[in-house]
């Protein structure tokens, strides 16, 4: 820090960061595609944030860097933000959350922290999802923590929680889609233990409040990094773990494929790439895509 002092009523603190030939380390652990793909922005295990322009063949310039965490950038999220007098802001948007429960709302093209908020949770996963029964966004987490969060993304405050009436269980992954139809939202959840857990979102959910599952059952799908519903039929339902990916029927929970992870490798996320076609991705980072059987 540089601090200039000339006078008693005046005071000017400068930050100035500084290093060598060599840059600053930075071992990626969580990474976001931006609109347009003009834009990636990277978070780090150091807990830095560095958002890359994408210029002509998918070559990557550094344009920012933020030293905004003390811990690993465990997960980014894209975010889309409503002004105060109601209408979109639509610079680009995201939020960081480290691994001490620290959750930061950014402006890229501004190059900004609009917000900073400390919890008691640490999140894993985080999905901006656009309500059909409720003209409020929602960002909705899971991590290290019994049940599902839902936060207002514009300020990070809590907006409800989905729980269950079993013993609290840390929630691995989830999906969420719309019911065609009916102005509702379903949301799947599975937890550590490989049970399932269905609520459906009405928009009439009290703010602060706790709101229980409608069902739940359980699966042989322990640690799962992935969950996915396919957008053309939600009743298919994508499960990734470490050793397999399998499909489910989400009505009875009845096991439709399963394939195992190649020799020596492990499967870390996974989603429906067409109508009948899985990419599924490994910790090595590749990726396998998959011909899902007729039917």
């Amino acid at each position: 820090m540089l601090s200039s002092t000339n006078s008693d009523t005046f005071k000017c603190i400068v930050p100035v960061t500084l290093w060598s030939k060599e840059p600053p380390s930075h071992c990626i652990t969580s990474i976001i595609l931006m609109p347009e793909h003009s834009s990636i922005v990277t978070g780090s295990r150091e807990g830095h944030i560095i958002v890359w322009d994408v210029q002509e063949q998918w070559k990557l310039k550094p344009e920012f860097v933020y030293f905004s965490h003390n811990t690993s950038v465990d997960v980014l999220c894209e975010v889309f933000v409503t002004l105060p007098d109601s209408t979109p802001d639509l610079d680009g948007h995201f939020v960081s959350s480290d691994a001490s429960g620290k959750m930061m709302l950014w402006n890229m093209n501004a190059a900004t922290c609009k917000l900073t908020r400390h919890s008691q949770f640490v999140h894993t996963a985080i999905k901006y999802y656009q309500s059909t029964s409720s003209s409020t966004p929602m960002l909705l987490c899971c991590g290290r923590y019994p049940d599902i969060l839902v936060l207002n993304p514009a300020t990070l405050d809590s907006l409800f929680t989905l729980s269950s009436r079993r013993k609290p269980q840390w929630m691995s992954a989830f999906s969420v889609f719309s019911h065609q139809g009916c102005n509702e939202d379903v949301l799947l959840g599975i937890s550590s233990c490989g049970t399932v857990f269905m609520w459906t979102i009405t928009g009439d959910e009290k703010k602060g409040g706790v709101k229980l599952e409608d069902e739940s059952k359980t699966v042989r799908c322990m640690s799962t990094q992935a969950m996915a519903c396919h957008p053309d039929n939600p009743r298919t339902l994508l499960l990734v773990t470490p050793k397999f990916w399998q499909i489910y029927d989400a009505v009875d929970m009845c096991l439709l494929v399963s394939q195992e992870a190649p020799k020596g490798t492990r499967w870390q996320s996974g989603d429906f790439l067409a109508i009948n076609r899985v990419l599924v991705g490994t910790t090595d980072g590749e990726a396998y895509v998959y011909q899902l059987p007729a039917g």
